[in-house]
């Protein structure tokens, strides 16, 4: 069982492949696109954790660690960045990374509120959270706008801003009852 392909109003998520490398290394080793992130990774890094991703979106799994290419169009015109899930011990970590010629268009607001749901819905997670360098207030306003709560306690320390939503909290906010988790 692999990962499965998830679709929002606007994106194809399809599950990170081998013909991604290139662009996950170009995200993921550009200093522009990280610095709201954290520090760019070193190339050899950055293909590493690409190949741990293709192994670990085999198992379909989402409680272990997942990575989704995010289209935009018919077809899967145009390619607008990537969205990972990174389990931690108490919380699924939401991650999204936006190409920039996407930045500003509310690319993370829609697939980390859609993320988080499908997590609750169908990974048995009780909590998700994001995080993001202090000076990130753009990301800050997505997390607001998503009703997620900053977080005390972040990992990676202070140097980052971290928000955090219940299942409970979500299922009042959006309304929906997520399936009992056996």
């Amino acid at each position: 069982m692999s990962l499965p392909t998830l679709e929002t109003r606007r994106f194809h998520l399809r599950p990170l492949a081998e013909q991604d490398e290139a662009l996950y290394v170009s995200i993921y080793t550009n200093g522009a696109l990280m610095r709201f992130v954290g520090e760019p990774m070193a190339h050899e890094d950055a293909v590493r954790a690409f190949n741990a991703f293709l192994h670990s979106n085999q198992r379909g799994d989402l409680r272990r660690a997942c990575c989704w290419v995010i289209d935009h169009g018919a077809g899967a015109q145009e390619t607008v960045g990537l969205l990972a899930l990174i389990p931690h011990p108490d919380a699924a970590e939401i991650g999204v990374m936006v190409v920039e010629a996407w930045q500003g268009r509310k690319v993370a607001q829609e697939v980390i509120g859609f993320l988080s749901g499908h997590v609750f819905q169908y990974g048995g997670w009780l909590r998700t959270f994001s995080r993001h360098v202090r000076e990130n207030e753009a990301g800050a306003g997505v997390m607001r706008r998503l009703g997620f709560r900053e977080m005390e306690l972040v990992p990676g320390g202070a140097r980052f801003r971290g928000w955090e939503m219940a299942r409970d909290e979500w299922k009042e906010r959006h309304s929906v009852t997520p399936p009992a988790m056996t």
